[in-house]
């Protein structure tokens, strides 16, 4: 895939309806090839018998450029930080000086750093003040002296972020490391030892944003040894700490509603869906604030969570409700990685339920993209859950071959993947599998129990998603002859009651 068709690929329906547009809005009807080249680019087919290379090329370069800018403004437009503002106004700012229109220039720049101050940016404060530096002779606002030692402050602070960045830098690459290799030996002191080593005290930590994006690298550790358990008091106390510093600012809206996330998170994956929906209630809450600005960054994960909520406390019908409201009457408002994402969540929803015509229609739709595709869009783990799903739901359907078939995919696409130490279970539970659907009767519940706790599911909170517990009593369920989500229900009223 060339890189015109790639970037297209990532727009949604929406994103294309804007872009036609953007594309349409300059130009006159006898004019829009470049409009017409768009779609044979989108549908991939391309027509030969044009009048000839040299046009062709020249058309693709103009719409290539066209692309490029509609990503830029959209970006601007979507930015969900302070960024935009700040670079508008900076640029605006420069524009009045080059008219020497000087006082309405520095209306601009003194908006410009207090929106910059606010959100702690002080990388783009820095051009703020070089810009007044250049202009100082203009105003008597700032006395020269207080500016160079505002200018110096913001260097110090600026150091800070650049700090930061080459900690998450060195991190997120570790993360990676284990992510391929599966060794997460030694993975937490190795967080901790890179933020001694930049220097990452506790002064920056009651820095709001700072605060955040170290949360967020420690979250990322836990979640790569799978095991959120002790990360829940952490991120409680951190949140208290985040809220007391930064307010009730709106430059900080973005970063407390992650914040509010991250704790539903952690308390739904330790099954304590009571108090994770109490939190998605306050996300909510939140989310509909300064005009709901950043309510598509966070609606698709909330609908996601609360119906996982739902269905493992009994109210799987009111998830596939919310499910399929949502993907009936907002699709078109969430990007393609939020779309895959509900509509899995809705494929379990019918598994829980056995309606397993309804999950494979839905799985009929993800057809219509690779499995090479959807990994590069939603990650190994996430294809792998979706595959264990499909392959169950045709074992029920009657497709026993399919199944097993599917399974012997898996193991040779995925080895590696599943060689690594944290989906050594993963494995072990396609092998319990393949061997209870060549034959259903070889396998006792006792023999199956036993080694299950052995080789798949050992259960405190915290370090089994309650997913990876619904395989588990799927296969329980038919070897004891019951009710596939009675059971389920039982088992995770059992781990609620262990805690």
């Amino acid at each position: 895939m060339d890189n015109f068709k790639e970037i297209i690929s990532t727009f949604s329906d929406k994103d294309m309806r804007e872009f036609r547009y953007f594309l349409v809005r300059h130009r006159p009807k006898s004019e829009r090839k470049d409009l017409e080249l768009l779609q044979e680019l989108a549908e991939g087919e391309i027509i030969k018998d044009r009048k000839g290379k040299d046009d062709y090329h020249s058309l693709r370069k103009r719409l290539m450029r066209q692309l490029s800018e509609f990503v830029v403004l959209k970006q601007l437009q979507d930015d969900v930080t302070e960024t935009s503002s700040v670079l508008g106004w900076v640029s605006m700012a420069r524009y009045l000086f080059e008219k020497r229109m000087n006082a309405t220039a520095w209306k601009y720049l003194l908006r410009a750093e207090k929106s910059a101050i606010a959100s702690e940016r002080y990388d783009l404060l820095n051009s703020v003040y070089l810009l007044m530096l250049e202009n100082a002779h203009t105003s008597s606002h700032y006395p020269l002296e207080f500016l160079i030692k505002q200018m110096e402050d913001c260097k110090i602070r600026a150091d800070e972020d650049e700090r930061l960045l080459k900690a998450t830098a060195m991190i997120r690459q570790r993360m990676e490391e284990a992510k391929l290799s599966g060794n997460i030996f030694g993975l937490s002191d190795f967080v901790e030892a890179t933020l001694d080593r930049f220097q990452l005290g506790s002064a920056i930590m009651n820095r709001p944003i700072h605060l955040f994006r170290i949360m967020e690298i420690i979250r990322s550790t836990y979640l790569a040894v799978r095991d959120l358990s002790n990360f829940e008091s952490l991120v409680l106390e951190q949140y208290t700490v985040f809220s007391k510093a930064a307010g009730d600012s709106p430059h900080y809206q973005y970063f407390r509603l992650n914040f509010i996330y991250m704790i539903a998170h952690v308390l739904y994956h330790n099954r304590k869906y009571k108090e994770s929906d109490q939190w998605l209630e306050k996300l909510e809450a939140e989310m509909k604030k300064n005009s709901g600005r950043h309510e598509r960054q966070f609606a698709a994960r909330l609908v996601s969570m609360r119906s996982s909520i739902y269905s493992f406390t009994g109210r799987n019908d009111e998830a596939i409700a919310i499910l399929e409201g949502v993907l009936e009457d907002g699709i078109r408002k969430f990007d393609f990685e939020d779309i895959l994402n509900l509509k899995l969540n809705l494929v379990f929803c019918f598994f829980l339920k056995g309606e397993f015509r309804k999950a494979n229609r839905v799985f009929v739709q993800f057809g219509q993209h690779s499995d090479s595709f959807l990994q590069k869009k939603m990650g190994q783990e996430w294809l792998l859950r979706s595959k264990m799903i499909q392959l169950i739901v045709q074992y029920e359907l009657g497709n026993e071959d399919v199944s097993l078939t599917m399974i012997r995919s898996l193991e040779r696409d995925h080895s590696d993947f599943l060689d690594q130490p944290q989906y050594i279970k993963a494995k072990n539970y396609l092998q319990f599998l393949k061997n209870y659907m060549k034959d259903p009767f070889a396998t006792s519940f006792s023999d199956f129990h036993q080694k299950a706790l052995q080789e798949l599911f050992v259960l405190p909170a915290g370090t089994e998603e309650s997913k990876a517990i619904a395989f588990y009593c799927w296969l329980k369920a038919k070897l004891i002859g019951r009710d596939y989500y009675s059971v389920l229900l039982e088992e995770v009223a059992a781990k609620l009651d262990e805690n």
